[in-house]
Parts: structure tokens; sequence; C-alpha cells
């Protein structure tokens, strides 16, 4: 991924829209919290979701991400809480995974999804999965039937698959799973640990390097991006899919 991306992100809370309680809402879907569930967390950022997933959980995680400083810091703060032994640190890209096949009773992503997408990205992943395993993953959705064509064109470029919610249970249906429950996160969830400090920071960034082109257009992109939002928090959101496969 872009250096200047990890640059500007490397601070944040979060990398992109979620809480502490939408996570722990989407545990309470799953129909069991077993003291030994093998838990994989992928594309796991610095780890805010991970840690919650720690703290309600008893089993094993192994958090994944494909940027070693991400990991770094989640390291740091399960020392701090005393549950390093928790979780396993794995630097790799959840698209090309070293690990067995069957291997997890949960797959956890909040936002990794979006590359390569949706349905690509649960049928690499379900694999993963033991039989009768579950999968709780957030992804990029149309809420609205006639989204505002800004926000159509813009997404028709930064992420062209997107789809609405029936389609991304259809999708969930179509590789073999069934729905457990799904809902969308709250507009506080894009603001309070997301977009609100990215915006800080960007804005910072911007004065750091405003002799660089390629710094600048990279801002411009993330700004229009969080403007969007303001405008049409209605046409499209994260929604948090639940879903038992095998």
């Amino acid at each position: 991924m872009d250096d200047l991306f990890f640059q500007v992100h490397e601070s944040l809370p979060r990398q992109g829209p979620g809480d502490a309680a939408s996570t722990r809402r989407a545990l309470t879907l799953l129909p069991d919290l077993s003291d030994d569930m093998r838990i994989l967390d992928l594309m796991c950022g610095p780890g805010a979701q991970t840690l919650d997933l720690a703290r309600v959980t008893r089993g094993p995680i192994t958090a994944v991400d494909i940027h070693e400083p991400f990991l770094d810091l989640l390291d740091a703060r399960l020392r701090v809480e005393g549950m390093e032994n928790r979780v396993r640190l794995l630097n790799a890209d959840p698209g090309a995974l070293d690990l067995p096949p069957e291997s997890f009773d949960l797959i956890w992503s909040e936002g990794a999804a979006r590359r390569p997408g949706f349905a690509e990205a649960l049928g690499a992943w379900k694999r993963f999965l033991k039989p009768g395993g579950c999968l709780a993953a957030t992804g990029l959705t149309w809420l609205a039937p006639d989204p505002p064509e800004e926000a159509r064109r813009f997404w028709g470029q930064a992420y062209p698959a997107m789809t609405g919610i029936e389609e991304n249970l259809a999708t969930i249906r179509s590789l073999g799973g069934e729905p457990l429950g799904h809902f969308t996160l709250p507009e506080s969830a894009w603001w309070d640990t997301y977009y609100t400090p990215l915006e800080m920071r960007l804005s910072a960034f911007a004065q750091r390097h405003r002799d660089d082109e390629k710094a600048l257009a990279s801002i411009q992109s993330e700004l229009a991006e969080i403007e969007l939002y303001r405008k049409y928090p209605d046409a499209y959101g994260y929604v948090f899919y639940v879903a038992r496969f095998g």
C-alpha cells in the first residue's frame, strides 16, 4: 500500500469506520462464544477491534495485517493490558494467507472486504473456517436505492464493487452461508475515531508537504471522501454482516 497512506493513517485510533459498541453488537449475533473459539482478525490495523475481541472472548486470536508498524502498535497495547499471550500477530497479506484450511471458528473483518470487494473477499476467506464456523465482516454498502449522482460517481471510481444490503446477503447465501443478522454502523462510528482525527491529520500533513504534488493529491482525495460522507450519510455506509458457513 502507498507510503503516503501510512504516513497519514498510522497515528489514528482506527483505520476505518467502527467502534467498540458495534464490535460487541456483532458478537451478540453469533450463536456461540465458546472459551476455545479460534478467531482470525483480518487487516487488524493497530487493533482497536482486536482488543475488544480479546476482552469479550476467551479463545486464541490471530491478528493479521500487511503493515508491520500497525502490528507493533497492537503488540504494545496488548502488553499494557496483559493480553499479549492471547493474540498471535501475523504480518501478511490477507489475500495470500499461508494458513491451514478449516482452522478457525470465526473470521472477523472490519473494513478489509473493501479490497478486493465483498464477494471476492468472502469467497477467499471462507476456506479458513471450520464447518459451521462464522464470519463477521463490515462492508461498504449502498443504503439508498437511488444514491445521489455525486456519491455514485465518486464510489464508482473508488469502489465500483459496492452493492446494496440485499445483494450482499445474496452473495453470502451463494457462497454457502446463512445470514445471522446485519446492521448499519452509526454515523458516530465514522466520525469519532476515524474521520474527525483523520481530518486533523490531513491538515497538518498538507502544511508539511505543501510542495509535494503527489502528497497534496492524496490529501485532496481523502478530504473529498470525508466531505462526501458529510453530505450523504444516508446514501451509503458500513454494514456489519454476520453469517454461518458449512
